[in-house]
């Protein structure tokens, strides 16, 4: 009897068979042309960022890394935005992870990290918009 006819081993080796076919459809490193389009929409996500903080100068948006998911047919961009800002001078940083479809649509930004000047800020304009509305 060989082994291929144990109906045991053919049911393991296509399981396998299915098991590393799955990943090829699986999120990695982007490719040199993807990673051209991720820093493209990490820089768009940066400065809209900055606009939300109300605006800056120096602005520098530096991409940490990408990754792509083929089936899912989006980008993971870790991303770090720096600027300076227009009211006070002080210096910002927000970090985070950008989730964006291959076409630069439904991008997703999930802060991981403010440094502290970039969360009184945020306060400042929270503060801010209360005392609008309660004025309205």
């Amino acid at each position: 009897m060989s082994i291929l006819s144990n109906g045991g081993v053919q049911r393991k080796l296509l399981a396998a068979f299915f098991c590393l076919n799955a990943g090829a459809a699986s999120a990695g490193p982007c490719s040199s042309y993807q990673y051209d389009k991720a820093e493209s929409f990490a820089e768009s996500s940066g400065k809209e960022i900055i606009r939300k903080y109300g605006g800056g100068k120096n602005n520098r948006i530096v991409m940490r890394g990408c990754d792509y998911n083929s089936y899912t047919d989006r980008f993971r961009i870790d991303m770090e935005v720096y600027w300076d800002g227009s009211f006070f001078g002080d210096k910002y940083n927000v970090d985070g992870e950008l989730r964006v479809d291959s076409d630069g649509r439904n991008g997703e930004f999930s802060m991981t990290y403010q440094n502290s000047a970039a969360e009184d800020l945020s306060f400042f304009f929270g503060v801010l918009k209360f005392g609008v509305m309660l004025a309205q």
